[in-house]
């Protein structure tokens, strides 16, 4: 344990790690607190939408930039390898539920405004969520 802390690319990889995440809950907190007040003031409701669809997946966000920062500043080793493969299928899986996430309240915010033209509109989320997954 020692010798691990020891190495100052290990000490660069966990620091770009908890960093990623000390960003993500700074964003959280303090810029999209700023844009939701924005958006408010803005006449369109799109910008809340999206702020609203946003909300809470920011900080994986950033800690899956932290998570590549500590990825690419290891050492060669046999470990790096499958965290790069787990990072991949991190980011696809993140990718996939934000643009889900997105779509859903598009949908919503639709069938809100077209009111008595679609039938339930949890229907139509689950379908979108469906086809973005798979």
């Amino acid at each position: 344990m020692q010798k691990l802390l020891s190495d100052p690319y290990t000490l660069v990889a966990i620091s770009l790690l908890v960093t990623g995440c000390v960003l993500g809950v700074i964003f959280e907190g303090v810029i999209m607190g700023h844009l939701r007040v924005l958006a408010q003031r803005s006449a369109s409701r799109l910008d809340d939408i999206v702020l609203d669809a946003l909300k809470g997946v920011t900080m994986a966000g950033f800690s899956l930039l932290g998570f590549y920062g500590a990825t690419i500043t290891l050492r060669p080793s046999p470990l790096v390898g499958p965290l790069k493969k787990l990072l991949l299928i991190a980011t696809v899986a993140y990718c996939s539920m934000v643009v889900a996430r997105l779509a859903v309240a598009y949908i919503n915010h639709y069938a809100r405004s077209a009111h008595g033209v679609l039938p339930t509109t949890s229907i139509f989320s689950n379908l979108a969520r469906a086809v973005i997954y798979v």
